[in-house]
């Protein structure tokens, strides 16, 4: 998307969903269970992985297009764009295996930013501030998942190479 059509999808996004409730489900349990299992369920971590994909890039798409460029946004943007890319890979990998088509993948996790970009625009025209307490639990979340997500994106990056 452009910044303009960002800009604009944020802006009518408000007026559409000033007062609908959240609709994804909590993201602490299934992290929780997952990362308790010796066995991971590849559905369930590719679902994980597709909401982390999404919320980090929605995040660094909104710090793109409201930030001042200043060193402190530049920093953020690449953090999120770099956990966006670790989640991505293995959304990919772990849907896949659980038999999900790439367009799949991609159609979910198109579907997921467009909740988190109304989350947000929500959260800023409210309450001055895109970090909804949603918002914050899914990232609190997300950061207990991280290192199993590093590991995982790590060793795909080692197999495609090979």
């Amino acid at each position: 998307m452009k910044p303009a059509a960002i800009a604009a999808y944020l802006t009518l996004s408000v007026v559409l969903v000033a007062s609908e409730p959240f609709p994804l489900k909590e993201l602490a349990p299934s992290v929780d269970t997952l990362l308790s299992s010796e066995n991971p369920d590849h559905s369930e971590l590719a679902y994980i992985a597709a909401r982390g994909t999404a919320l980090y890039f929605s995040v660094a798409m909104v710090f793109e297009e409201s930030g001042n460029g200043g060193e402190r946004d530049k920093n953020v943007i690449a953090t999120m764009k770099e956990q966006s890319e670790q989640f991505f890979k293995v959304a990919v990998m772990s849907g896949l295996i659980s038999k999900m088509t790439q367009d799949s993948i991609k159609e979910r996790i198109q579907t997921l930013m467009e909740v988190y970009m109304k989350e947000m625009a929500q959260s800023k025209k409210l309450n001055n501030q895109y970090f909804s307490p949603v918002i914050l639990k899914d990232t609190e979340s997300l950061r207990k998942i991280q290192p199993l997500v590093a590991r995982l994106s790590g060793e795909i990056a080692k197999a495609s190479k090979n």
